[in-house]
């Protein structure tokens, strides 16, 4: 009895036992779930309230062409001319060399020369020919002397063209008369060997008109002008408009220096062409032709990584038109005939010219209204996330310095365009977390290491974890002496829409009486002090970015395609021409920084 008695008693507390415990168990996942639903239900409020941040600040893009002189009209704004006399907004500080600017000067004038040589060295030109191979013509640039891992001893098309009009705007600069020359050898035997690439069938494509011309989206050919007949990412349409952009900035150089072609045109080189009107027969009316008749195709983007109609295709394609409608039209009312004699062509560039704007600028397009900045491959959301480099590059590349070459033309987002500005912003945000080089100084308000786009994981080699690129980080800096440049030159305010432009919180603290949620528009007005302490920060912003160059540069110059995230010694293609250009080109937009006056 007693037993029974002890099996009941034993069996009463076990199932409390068991009770308690399941007990605790449910309300421990009871509270697990409640506080995973809270989590979830904040992210989702956190979500929709940066969709709606984004939602308001791209409804209300200025999908126009900024007219510059027009009257800024203030609602709900506020103006700052002195920073000392407000507490609204306040100037974050910069510090963007670790070496006195004395030695930080220095340093930029021996790269530019070292930058220089670099790229004469990948070039085959009548002043180094005894240096290369007798079967490598004259004009050949190679992206890079690496034969091997990687191997990017080949020409590309878009390599080339971006690393020549480098070249072609180094003119401007003060360089040797010697030096000068030289430029002009290279740049009538680049088209010289240009000539040859179009008519190349290759595995892109046919030269004929049936074919549509579509062997000139071939991205790459063999040093000895041969078509590269391997499994390559093809077509890539941003190489003809790429070479129109950097032929027509050549023959523009030569009109403003009262030049003609003729004189440079040296009989021992056997030149396809003879004057300024061969140039634009045999050459450039091709190139024209073919974005005639694919723009609307999709291809291959400048990293020849995926298919899409890309920003920087589309918008180097529009520039191309841009500027080759101006010089069709000189053309025919200076010497009475169109090239090829083909008075169709122009109605036909207008016609693109103009369909090209309207895609460029639908909100269904590269401004997505639930993105933050311009997107680079609409189309390819699913697999990532549209922010990229190749934005701030396309900017750059369509909008040069404001006093040389293109300050007639009128081009959609220009380097002060909300969703340029943006774009920057976000990819110094995002990979200022996935560089672990960029976290010693992530919280320094300064430039930081950039690469091509989040997702990349091209090592330089082979496919694990992508890195920053000199040609990433190069061209903010650009941006941002550009952005300098656009004030002084126009002499417009600042306007801050902080709706619009999450680029201008890098340099400006949040007050708290500033209300950063609110529809307000903030403008400095020009040349005045707080206008130029603005501007001054901005110019320390650019060169942080070259600080970032210089620290990971090898000690002798040297700029490979990229540096590692880690470690951040050099990586990939050795001595890569596209990296020293780039850097030519930053270096230039500062100098013309330097050498405006308020």
């Amino acid at each position: 009895m007693s037993l029974i008695k002890l099996r009941k008693s034993n069996d009463i507390n076990y199932n409390k036992e068991r009770g308690l415990i399941s007990s605790y168990i449910y309300n421990t996942r009871l509270r697990y779930y409640l506080t995973l639903s809270l989590t979830f239900v904040l992210l989702i409020i956190l979500f929709i309230k940066q969709q709606f941040i984004n939602l308001k600040q791209f409804t209300s893009y200025d999908t126009g062409i900024l007219n510059i002189n027009s009257n800024i009209k203030l609602e709900n704004g506020y103006i700052i001319t002195d920073f000392n006399q407000q507490d609204l907004l306040t100037l974050k500080p910069l510090q963007p060399s670790t070496i006195n600017p004395s030695q930080f000067e220095t340093w930029l004038t021996q790269e530019v020369v070292i930058a220089r040589n670099k790229i004469l060295k990948n070039i085959k030109f009548s002043g180094n020919e005894n240096e290369w191979d007798n079967n490598i013509p004259l004009g050949v640039l190679t992206a890079s002397p690496s034969r091997q891992s990687p191997n990017y001893f080949y020409q590309w098309t878009r390599d080339s063209a971006m690393t020549l009009n480098a070249l072609v705007s180094d003119y401007f600069d003060n360089v040797e008369t010697g030096q000068k020359i030289q430029i002009h050898d290279i740049l009538l035997q680049y088209i010289n060997n240009s000539i040859v690439l179009q008519r190349l069938d290759n595995l892109s494509g046919k030269f004929s008109l049936k074919d549509k011309y579509k062997g000139l989206a071939e991205p790459k050919f063999n040093i000895d002008s041969t078509p590269f007949n391997e499994n390559w990412g093809r077509p890539q349409n941003d190489g003809p408009a790429l070479r129109i952009i950097t032929v027509l900035n050549y023959l523009k150089l030569l009109e403003t220096n009262s030049l003609s072609v003729e004189n440079f045109t040296n009989p021992n080189y056997h030149y396809t062409f003879n004057n300024e009107l061969d140039i634009l027969s045999n050459l450039i009316y091709y190139d024209l032709q073919f974005i005639v008749l694919n723009y609307e195709e999709s291809s291959f983007d400048l990293w020849e990584e995926i298919v899409d109609r890309h920003f920087f295709t589309t918008l180097v394609q529009f520039y191309a038109l841009e500027k080759a409608i101006k010089k069709w039209e000189n053309f025919k009312l200076m010497y009475g005939i169109f090239p090829n004699n083909d008075n169709n062509l122009l109605n036909q560039l207008k016609t693109t010219h103009k369909v090209l704007l309207e895609y460029l600028l639908s909100k269904d397009n590269f401004i997505n209204p639930y993105k933050g900045y311009v997107v680079e491959s609409p189309n390819l959301l699913n697999i990532r996330s549209g922010l990229d480099i190749a934005v701030i590059l396309a900017s750059i590349v369509c909008h040069p310095s404001k006093s040389i070459i293109n300050s007639d033309h009128l081009v959609p987002f220009d380097v002060y365009d909300s969703g340029i500005l943006n774009t920057l912003y976000s990819l110094v945000q995002s990979m200022s977390i996935i560089y672990p080089i960029n976290h010693p100084i992530s919280n320094l308000n300064i430039g930081v290491a950039l690469g091509r786009y989040p997702e990349d994981i091209y090592d330089g080699v082979h496919t694990s974890e992508g890195n920053p690129w000199f040609i990433a980080t190069t061209s903010a800096a650009e941006l941002i002496f550009k952005l300098i440049e656009s004030y002084r030159v126009e002499e417009k305010p600042i306007v801050i829409d902080i709706w619009k432009t999450k680029f201008w919180s890098l340099f400006f603290h949040e007050s708290n009486k500033f209300p950063w949620q609110k529809d307000l528009i903030v403008t400095i007005p020009y040349n005045s002090i707080a206008f130029n302490m603005t501007l001054d920060n901005l110019f320390k912003y650019g060169d942080s970015f070259f600080e970032v160059v210089r620290k990971h540069m090898s000690h002798e110059g040297e700029m490979s395609e990229q540096f590692n995230k880690y470690s951040g010694f050099l990586q990939g293609a050795s001595d890569l021409s596209w990296s020293y250009s780039t850097f030519l080109d930053a270096i230039r937009a500062r100098n013309k920084v330097q050498g405006l006056t308020a």
